[in-house]
């Protein structure tokens, strides 16, 4: 399967963020699902076809909410 790298650094591929933030892929994978469940605090992403790209800022914000909340 050929990896697609964004080329613009607005955007992390799964393997980015599990880089940046050691969130596993399949853990990424279960925090999406809670967007389709309707659950609180679900992973922002953007899917087109088999893609999935999260947008950085949205993420780093998600997770500093995260972080407040404990």
């Amino acid at each position: 399967m050929k990896k697609i790298i964004p080329a613009n650094s607005e955007f992390m591929t799964p393997q980015m963020l599990e880089n940046e933030l050691g969130i596993s892929i399949s853990k990424q994978s279960k925090l999406r699902m809670k967007r389709a469940q309707n659950q609180p605090n679900p992973l922002p992403f953007i899917k087109q076809g088999k893609l999935i790209v999260y947008p950085r800022s949205s993420v780093y914000s998600w997770f500093n909410s995260l972080a407040r909340g404990l």
